[in-house]
């Protein structure tokens, strides 16, 4: 099963490594020679399944991209809001999905475009509302996004969010049927869950802690507070994904099934374990669409429904069997997924707690068990974080040893249970939810007195695929039950991600760099000690600029921690 689920896995990254999607005549070749060499050896057809499915589903999000005639042009669109609204400044973002558009002067009903767009709306004339449907003038572009080494690529964060389109809210308008679609409920239950939580307290880090673990909403945090968590290691925490959602399994599984056992009756029509393990799948499934049914949520789900199933159905399979059918469940769901760190970290992390586990005779404490599996996580997904550039924070295996039973015996039941009781009782649940909230308060105020005290991180910068591969064997080799020169060599492979990664300049040499910064200019010189930037590119209201997107993430991938000279040509906001 392993072997099946890599080989699919292989397949769909082979296409992505591609600069094009391969003309469509080619499928039907490539079929034929996996089925006549599967007879022999059947790898290849798994690959080539992969990488056919993966093409399918790449050809299909290409689709929904707005029309290059479309681009900029004014439309009136007509859809659904399908996330809870950020708000920055005097202006809001959201996620819509269109139903019908049509240019404004046009009296025709034939749809242009349908498609999911990430929208703007600068000093809009009302609250947006998840899961409401609304009517928009907007003007809307196809995804595009800034391209330099070290930096962030919206437009692939695009593609594997499936979004068609971005733009702005030029205006409102009415006449809009007041039917909600069911597919909206969901949002509209986390948009009330919001409001009810913000009604109930007062601004605060606690506030936003809060609304970012039960409904997914982020938009609470500053650079400051990010700050704090790359600095303690702690960002997973605030991100509902797979750890959340198992947490919540594990902890419902627990109590269910000790409940369950009490009762005679219940036990002779169904196993203790099995009612457990089903009310912890219905009440993580519960979780994921209150959290927005994301991407990282999604695939937890379909990873806790594989284990509850074999669970459920009595099949005695291997954990890391579980594993390979939940990846290729996954891909299967949302080729795409490849594209986004969290895939790569929330498998990792899992396959890394299956390859430490202690046997199910094995007399070892569990808080030696528990030390024994955060520090193997914080070397497993080394190369990975390593891989998608994220920084390393030496705190953080000492945090998480802490953080992570704070969060999962405390703050997330208590989080989840504060919610339960607003939803069904406001008045009588506000007084848990300022004690949770408070709670939060007091969280937030030790990390970010650890990250005060220990603010030392590592930016692995932009290492060569050898380094990487070579740090990948290393992590291997620190991990299996070995010992002796076989784990002492896993330190010497990884050693080549903190040497320099070829990025210096020669003596006597000069290296320019034109960053794409779209509209506006910045450049980088450096010689073998010098480092001058010439201008900074645009800065815009919404407080988004290519100083902190564009320019340092460059100088960090190329190892330069310090800028010797800057020069802003003129005074201009492209500069």
């Amino acid at each position: 099963m392993v072997r099946m689920a890599l080989g699919f896995l292989a397949g769909v990254l082979l296409l992505q490594q591609l600069p094009s999607l391969p003309p469509g005549w080619l499928a039907l070749p490539l079929l034929a020679t996996g089925l006549l060499v599967a007879r022999i050896w059947r790898l290849p057809l798994l690959v080539i399944g992969g990488f056919l499915w993966s093409w399918w589903c790449a050809q299909g999000v290409l689709a929904d991209r707005l029309p290059e005639a479309l681009a900029g042009r004014d439309l009136v669109v007509t859809g659904v809001v399908s996330d809870l609204p950020r708000e920055r400044g005097d202006s809001q973002r959201f996620l819509f999905d269109v139903h019908e558009a049509r240019f404004p002067v046009s009296t025709a009903r034939e749809v242009v475009w349908r498609g999911r767009a990430r929208l703007t709306w600068r000093m809009p004339t009302r609250p947006v509302r998840g899961g409401e449907r609304m009517k928009l003038r907007v003007r809307l572009y196809p995804p595009s996004g800034f391209r330099n080494p070290g930096g962030f690529d919206y437009e692939r964060w695009l593609f594997s969010n499936r979004l068609g389109a971005t733009g702005y809210v030029l205006s409102g308008l009415d006449g809009v049927s007041g039917e909600q679609p069911p597919g909206a409920l969901h949002q509209r239950l986390r948009e009330r869950v919001r409001a009810r939580v913000d009604m109930a307290t007062g601004p605060s880090t606690g506030r936003a802690l809060f609304k970012a673990l039960v409904v997914g909403d982020r938009s609470g945090f500053g650079e400051a507070h990010w700050e704090v968590f790359r600095k303690t290691g702690t960002s997973h925490l605030v991100a509902i994904s797979g750890l959340h959602l198992g947490l919540l399994a594990g902890l419902v599984y627990f109590v269910a099934q000790r409940a369950w056992r009490r009762s005679e009756w219940l036990c002779r029509r169904l196993p203790a374990q099995i009612a457990g393990a089903m009310l912890a799948l219905v009440a993580a499934s519960g979780y994921a669409l209150l959290a927005g049914f994301s991407l990282p949520t999604q695939r937890a789900l379909i990873m806790l429904a594989f284990a509850t199933g074999a669970l459920v159905f009595r099949r005695n399979v291997r954990p890391v069997d579980v594993l390979a059918l939940a990846l290729v469940a996954v891909l299967l769901f949302d080729a795409a997924a490849v594209l986004s760190a969290g895939f790569w970290l929330s498998f990792g992390a899992v396959g890394v707690i299956f390859m430490v586990l202690p046997n199910p005779g094995a007399r070892t404490p569990a808080w030696a068990g528990w030390v024994r599996v955060q520090l193997a996580i914080s070397v497993g997904l080394v190369p990975v974080m390593a891989a998608w550039g994220l920084p390393l924070s030496v705190a953080a295996p000492l945090v998480n040893l802490l953080a992570v039973p704070w969060f999962t015996v405390v703050v997330v039941p208590l989080s989840m249970l504060a919610t339960l009781v607003v939803a069904l009782l406001p008045a009588a649940g506000q007084p848990l939810l300022r004690l949770v909230v408070g709670l939060l308060d007091h969280t937030w105020a030790v990390l970010a007195w650890i990250a005060e005290a220990v603010s030392w991180t590592w930016s692995p910068g932009s290492a060569s695929p050898w380094a990487l591969l070579l740090a990948g064997a290393g992590a291997l080799a620190l991990l299996l039950p070995v010992r002796g020169m076989l784990r002492g060599w896993g330190f010497v492979l990884m050693m080549p991600l903190v040497l320099p990664h070829g990025n210096a300049v020669p003596e006597g040499s000069l290296r320019v760099a034109l960053l794409d910064v779209g509209q506006g200019l910045a450049v980088v010189v450096r010689t073998t000690r010098y480092t001058l930037v010439y201008d900074l590119g645009p800065g815009y209201a919404s407080g988004f600029n290519t100083a902190e997107t564009v320019v340092i993430p460059f100088l960090e991938s190329r190892g330069v921690r310090r800028v010797d000279r800057l020069v802003i040509s003129h005074d201009d906001v492209d500069h």
